[in-house]
C-alpha cells in the first residue's frame, strides 16, 4: 500500500490517537457515522461520513494499518493527545516522540543515501518537516545526538551518523518482520476451515422422523 503526501490523515479524521486500540477506533468510527450519516437530517454530511468510512476501511485492517503507519506523513500532527498525565506528560505526547524522532532519523537518512556527500539538513528545514516549535526541536536533536544518531556539522547542519543508519535499518527490519508475520497470522485464520454443520442438521432430520 503506497501512501502519498496528499494522503489523508485518517486519525484526525476518526479524532483517535496513532497508538489506539481497536475499541477505541469502533467507538469513534460508530459515533462519528451516526452523526454524519446521510440519514441523520440533522448533520448529515454525505462527504464527511465517506471520509470518516474510508479511514475505518484502513485503520480497523491491523495489515493495512501497520502499512498506513509506515507510510503516513501525518501521524506528527492533528491527533489528539489523551490519556494519563505524569508531571505535564501524556502518553500521546511520548508516543508523538518516538515518531518525531524516527522521521528526522528517516529524512537525514534519505539525504544521505540518495547523495553521500550530503551535508544534511537545516535546523529551520527539519522544524518545517515536523510543524513543531524551535523549543520542541532542540529536545529531539538533543536526544538524537546523546544517543549518537545524528551529530551537528560545521556547516550548521545536522547529519546522521553510522549509529543512526544502523538503527533505520535495524527498525525497518523489525517492522517488516511484524508485517509478515500479521500477514501469515490473517492468512491463517482466512484459510481456516469452517465447521462442518450438516451432521446437526442430520440429526435434526432423524429427530423429526421418528414416530
Amino acid at each position: 500500500m503506497q501512501v502519498s503526501p496528499d494522503e489523508p490523515d485518517f486519525y484526525s479524521i476518526l479524532g483517535v490517537r496513532p497508538d489506539c486500540d481497536p475499541k477505541q477506533l469502533d467507538l469513534a468510527y460508530k459515533a462519528l457515522a451516526k452523526q454524519y450519516h446521510p440519514d441523520h437530517s440533522a448533520s448529515a454530511d454525505l462527504e464527511r461520513f465517506k471520509d470518516i468510512t474510508a479511514a475505518y476501511r484502513v485503520l480497523r485492517d491491523p495489515l493495512r494499518r501497520l502499512e498506513y503507519d509506515d507510510a503516513n506523513p501525518h501521524l506528527l500532527r492533528g491527533a489528539p493527545r489523551v490519556g494519563v498525565r505524569v508531571a505535564g506528560i501524556d502518553q500521546g505526547t511520548i508516543a508523538n516522540d518516538a515518531i518525531v524522532h524516527d522521521t528526522i532519523l528517516m529524512h537525514l537518512y534519505n539525504l544521505r543515501r540518495q547523495n553521500i556527500d550530503s551535508v544534511g539538513a537545516g535546523e529551520w528545514q527539519l522544524i518545517d518537516l515536523l510543524g513543531c516549535s524551535q523549543r520542541n526541536f532542540e529536545f529531539h536533536a538533543w536526544y538524537l545526538r546523546e544517543k549518537g544518531y545524528i551529530r551537528f556539522t560545521e556547516d550548521g547542519t545536522w547529519t546522521i551518523t553510522i549509529a543512526g543508519v544502523d538503527y533505520i535499518i535495524e527498525t525497518m527490519r523489525s517492522r517488516q518482520d511484524t508485517i509478515r508475520l500479521i500477514t501469515q497470522a490473517v492468512q491463517a485464520q482466512r484459510d481456516e476451515p469452517v465447521a462442518d454443520a450438516e451432521p446437526a442438521a442430520d440429526e435434526e432430520g432423524a429427530a423429526g422422523e421418528a414416530p
